[in-house]
C-alpha cells in the first residue's frame, strides 16, 4: 500500500457495504464517511455474492480464498505423490527428497507436508560425517578391496 492511503478494517468495509445494500447511495456514503466512490465500489464488488449452487452464494473474496487454498492443496498433493517411496524410509532420505525437489516446491511447504522440521533439514545439510561413519566407510572400502583381490587370485589359480 502507498504511504498516503488509509487502511480500513474489514469490519468497517463490511459495514459500508451493508449500508449500501440497505439502500444508501454511493454519494451519501461517500460524503458521510469521507470515502471516494471508487473505494466504496471496490468494496461492494469484493463482497458481491456469487451463486454457486441453488441457494448457496459466496463473495468474490471468498472465491479468491478458495482458489488460493485449492492451489496450495494441489501442490501439497503433488509433493506427497512424489515423495511416496521416501516417506516410509529413514528421515535422511526424506531430506534428500526435499533437496532434490527444492527447485519445484518451497522447502518450508515440503517440510510441513512431510512432517519434518525445517531446522532439522537445514542441520542435515551442514552435517559432517561422524567419526564412526568415517571409520565404517574405510572398513567398507578395505572389504571391497579384499574381495576384489580374492577374485583375482581365484582366477589365476
Amino acid at each position: 500500500m502507498s504511504r498516503g492511503q488509509k487502511q480500513y478494517t474489514e469490519e468497517f468495509k463490511n459495514t459500508i457495504v451493508e449500508l449500501y445494500n440497505a439502500g444508501k447511495s454511493l454519494a451519501e456514503l461517500s460524503s458521510e464517511y469521507a470515502l471516494s466512490k471508487s473505494t466504496i465500489t471496490g468494496w461492494i464488488k469484493k463482497n458481491k455474492p456469487i451463486a454457486v449452487d441453488k441457494g448457496t452464494t459466496i463473495t468474490a473474496a471468498d472465491y479468491q480464498a478458495l482458489i488460493k487454498k485449492n492451489k496450495q492443496l494441489e501442490e501439497e498433493n503433488e509433493i506427497l505423490k512424489k515423495s511416496h517411496g521416501h516417506i516410509r524410509k529413514e528421515v535422511t532420505t526424506v531430506f534428500e527428497f526435499i533437496t532434490n525437489n527444492q527447485k519445484y516446491h518451497d522447502i518450508k511447504l515440503m517440510c510441513k507436508v512431510l512432517k519434518v522440521s525445517r531446522s532439522s533439514y537445514y542441520k542435515h545439510l551442514h552435517k559432517k560425517p561422524s567419526n564412526r561413519a568415517i571409520e565404517n566407510s574405510k572398513i567398507e572400502e578395505k572389504i571391497i578391496n579384499i574381495h576384489k583381490e580374492s577374485k583375482k587370485s581365484l582366477r589365476g589359480s
